[in-house]
């Protein structure tokens, strides 16, 4: 839960208020507030499930039990409330239907991008040792969630096969 007030809401809001830009961030020079506020959700969505996948991902390693042990002993595998391989069984359901999700919303390129960043971070050790990689990773990460939340508060009537009016 803590990752979605750092995560979750500042994309959401770059979206939507991205999309309201008008010109400054999209070609459409008359954005309709009500159309873009109805997608809020969708935008929400969008960084909710693939804030998911990368924290199912990311808590199930050892070395990350061990440190949420020490840092966050609230966290769900340390409690015992799941194991680890609970945990892998519902990343492996969610990535499916995160993708799914994302590709009825337009952004599955974005957050197929994302869950092969999600794979380098964890699985691959970017974000051990590394601090060059792991912010490489971060930054791109942040750049695939906002281009994301702007391509769904721009709405499907604006993405085309260049994107469209919004410039993502």
């Amino acid at each position: 839960e803590s990752d979605f007030a750092t995560f979750v809401i500042p994309n959401t809001v770059f979206g939507i208020f991205g999309a309201l830009s008008g010109s400054l961030l999209t070609s459409n020079s008359s954005p309709d507030l009500f159309e873009i506020l109805r997608r809020l959700p969708l935008v929400l969505l969008y960084n909710w499930g693939n804030l998911l996948v990368f924290d199912l991902a990311n808590q199930r390693h050892p070395d990350s039990v061990l440190e949420d042990s020490l840092n966050k002993p609230w966290r769900p595998i340390v409690t015992g409330r799941i194991t680890r391989t609970q945990t892998r069984h519902l990343l492996l359901t969610a990535l499916p239907i995160v993708l799914a999700i994302n590709w009825l919303l337009g952004a599955w390129k974005e957050t197929t991008l994302l869950f092969s960043l999600t794979w380098m971070y964890n699985d691959l050790g970017g974000g051990e040792d590394d601090f060059i990689v792991r912010n490489l990773i971060i930054g791109f990460a942040f750049g695939l969630y906002n281009a994301g939340s702007l391509k769904i508060a721009c709405g499907p009537d604006q993405i085309m096969s260049t994107y469209g009016n919004c410039w993502v």
